[in-house]
């Protein structure tokens, strides 16, 4: 009788921090958005700069070449009508190919810099939304690590009244799945003892050694968010 009550009071505080959580992640998922979006819209603006500045030159390049085709055909009418040659000087051939190598260069060199400055925005996004990622899973640490445990008690006994918090915490589930996480070790599963996976309950315990699992970790890829908990033994509660 005494279990059920203080399984209930558990079940009690697990869905007061659960909404305390949800209120955190809303508040701090807005500011990290507006820095995000104001981050994204700069880098935005500059690469719509360059775009406009980048077509600016390419027209201005092609100005320069149709006044320089209409010069020559002004020259040939002129010559054509007996007019002196000092009328309009007849066009430069190393000059207009000197200037149409500036303009190309010019117009590669906007080129590469708008590449450049889209790579960095997406880069620049990538960047953030993992520290936006990593930020709310800190502040959810907790409910995603106790989860699995908290199920995998519930499992082995059906009639414990926390089984009702449960569903509330499919969304976070489904949330670590969404960002690629992978999840560290599966509760009660007896494993390796691994210093770089594992946190011990005790500091003797030794690379190799057999452990159990009491509470999941999560990593990114080769960053360990939470380590998984391990021990020795399982508590008779667990147990039970």
């Amino acid at each position: 009788m005494e279990d059920n009550t203080n399984l209930f009071w558990f079940g009690f505080l697990v869905e007061f921090v659960f909404i305390l959580a949800i209120v955190k992640l809303v508040d701090a998922g807005s500011k990290s958005n507006g820095k995000l979006d104001a981050e994204r819209n700069r880098l935005k603006r500059d690469y719509q700069r360059l775009e406009q500045e980048l077509q600016l030159k390419t027209e201005l390049m092609q100005e320069n070449l149709r006044l320089q085709a209409l010069r020559q055909r002004t020259d040939q009418v002129m010559q054509l009508i007996h007019l002196p040659e000092e009328v309009l000087p007849e066009p430069s051939t190393s000059e207009t190919l000197k200037l149409q190598a500036t303009l190309q260069q010019e117009n590669d060199r906007l080129s590469q810099e708008c590449l450049r400055l889209q790579q960095a925005l997406q880069q620049q996004e990538v960047a953030l939304t993992t520290t936006l990622r990593h930020s709310l899973f800190k502040q959810l640490q907790v409910l995603f690590t106790h989860y699995p445990s908290v199920n995998k008690i519930i499992e082995t006994r059906p009639d414990l009244p926390a089984k009702n918090v449960v569903p509330m915490f499919v969304p976070l589930e489904n949330l670590v799945q969404s960002w690629g996480y992978e999840q560290i070790g599966v509760v009660w599963e007896q494993v390796a003892y691994d210093p770089t996976l594992h946190q011990p309950d005790t500091p003797d315990i030794e690379a190799g050694e057999l452990v159990y699992v009491r509470f999941v970790g999560y990593r990114d890829g080769n960053t360990v968010l939470s380590p998984a908990k391990v021990s020795r033994t399982l508590t008779k509660t667990i147990g039970a």
